[in-house]
């Protein structure tokens, strides 16, 4: 992808809002982000917002796309 923090390795261990948006805004910028979840549930945002029709269809909401594009994830 290329971008002026192209060969930077960024860690985001952070859960929520402001930690995993500045991390996407890192990786947008061609940083290598690595997203930390705990094992088991993972990050708490996954459920976040969820209405019911969107349990059997997504293991996560949009929004937790949006926070986190950019970025390879390990748990």
């Amino acid at each position: 992808m290329g971008g002026p923090l192209e060969g930077i390795a960024v860690v985001d261990c952070g859960a929520w809002m402001q930690s995993p948006f500045a991390a996407s805004m890192l990786g947008d910028l061609g940083a290598d982000v690595i997203k930390v979840e705990p094992p088991g549930k993972g990050d708490p945002m996954r459920g976040v917002f969820v209405d019911s029709y969107q349990l059997d269809r997504r293991p996560h909401t949009a929004h937790f796309e949006i926070v986190n594009r950019s970025k390879r994830g390990i748990t």
